[in-house]
């Protein structure tokens, strides 16, 4: 995983919101966490106390990101580990140009 502080991202996030781009945003997460794999959300945070399992969603809601996670099974190879997994749920509302609240559900 490379660490955020070697990113190299000059464009907000407002601006991928603004003009509709979220895919370029969620690429930018991809690359973050060590590019596209299947069966993932969009971005997994482990640390030594805690896992999370984040899916981003636009324009739509954060209770379809928690559907999506729990469906494709993206926090499923972490259940069996000592730590709590916790997954997040985040809509970005384009007329807002900011997140909804976000979900977030302790397996």
């Amino acid at each position: 995983m490379k660490p955020i502080a070697t990113a190299n991202y000059d464009v907000p996030l407002q601006t991928f919101l603004r003009t509709g781009k979220i895919g370029a945003a969620r690429a930018m997460l991809h690359d973050f966490y060590g590019g596209i794999k299947d069966n993932v959300g969009d971005a997994i945070v482990e640390t030594k106390k805690a896992v999370y399992v984040f899916d981003f969603k636009f324009n739509r809601s954060a209770r379809a990101a928690v559907r999506q996670i729990r469906e494709k099974g993206y926090a499923d190879a972490y259940k069996a580990g000592r730590r709590p997994v916790t997954l997040v749920g985040i809509n970005f509302a384009a007329k807002k140009r900011n997140i909804d609240e976000p979900l977030i559900v302790a397996m």
